[in-house]
């Protein structure tokens, strides 16, 4: 018996079906609200669906009676100002509330999602790796930060005794049926995208996510984090494949920064709340490039190729 937070989300739902698969029963929090997603309805007797607070130390500790495993996938991501409060409920508070329940119970493996965006920057020219020592900057999201202080407190849970493994994904590509996430990607190009970033960044199937965390958690692997990146490619080498596999025109026009900084100064003076923001132009144009060296050294492992993902995102498929 494990217990699975973020379960109707999109990596906490492929982590379930992972389980199911290999014969685990699983209790799974979720919000009253929530959708469970299709392919997860099929499997009903495997997963008692929980309605209950993540902030709650005693509900959290009643959730995890008879279970051996905690996979943390809930986690908020916003990059708008206005959302820096909900952004500490929900990356840093659970957090810290399910490593106090989780240090209650020394039997019990933590397996933490958290993000390339806790990892700090390489020098110019190396790839960005586990060492590499996350910096508070004036430009840092308060996503970064929250992602990064939820973080802090799982090592303060290791340093107390807790079994746990930390994951930093980089950029999750897969199918999502709510027509989320990576699909996003799709749909631009779809919709005739004709502008491109100068920005790179690393791509990782949700498969291989799944996969790792829970090979992670049976290879009783504890105390250490993993970046897990199948490739780096530039948001231009990306939006290529797309349109390759779309068979519609790759975008062909480099908007500078300074271009786009602009249109969302006009864009927030009627939406302060949209997606394009000053947070999201300073990705699309920052070069990262990460290693992956040290979980291919600690499990066996084959990542899919960013061409293979795209392919499944555009014929609907889990796997």
């Amino acid at each position: 018996m494990v217990f699975v937070t973020g379960a109707t989300g999109f990596l906490g739902s492929y982590v379930c079906l992972y389980l199911i698969e290999k014969g685990y029963k699983i209790k799974a929090s979720k919000r009253a609200h929530s959708t469970i997603p299709s392919f997860l309805e099929k499997h009903a007797n495997a997963i008692e669906w929980l309605d209950i607070d993540l902030h709650d130390f005693f509900e959290v500790q009643d959730a995890l009676e008879n279970c051996e495993a905690v996979f943390h996938c809930a986690a908020m991501v916003s990059f708008n100002e206005d959302d820096k409060k909900l952004l500490w409920k929900a990356n840093v508070d659970i957090t810290h509330n399910l490593v106090n329940v989780c240090l209650e119970h020394p039997n019990i493996h933590f397996i933490h999602v958290s993000s390339i965006a806790a990892v700090g920057d390489a020098k110019p020219g190396a790839q960005i790796d586990e060492n590499c020592r996350w910096v508070h900057k004036k430009t840092s999201s308060d996503y970064a930060i929250t992602k990064f202080e939820a973080e802090r407190e799982v090592w303060r849970g290791i340093h107390e005794g807790l079994n746990a493994v930390i994951v930093n994904p980089s950029v999750i590509l897969g199918y999502d049926e709510r027509e989320l996430g990576s699909m996003k990607f799709i749909h631009q190009q779809k919709n005739g995208l004709k502008f491109y970033t100068s920005g790179c960044t690393g791509f990782v199937d949700v498969n291989d996510v799944a996969n790792c965390m829970i090979t992670l958690f049976e290879q009783k692997i504890t105390g250490q984090r993993f970046i897990l990146n199948a490739e780096n490619k530039s948001y231009k080498e990306l939006f290529d494949l797309i349109a390759k596999k779309l068979n519609t025109k790759a975008p062909s026009i480099l908007i500078k920064k300074s271009v786009l900084m602009f249109i969302v100064r006009i864009l927030h003076i009627f939406n302060s709340k949209h997606p394009l923001n000053k947070y999201t132009v300073r990705a699309a144009y920052h070069k990262s490039y990460y290693s992956n060296h040290k979980i291919l050294e600690a499990i066996p492992l084959t990542f899919t190729s960013v061409e293979k993902s795209i392919e499944n995102m555009l014929t609907k498929k889990l796997s």
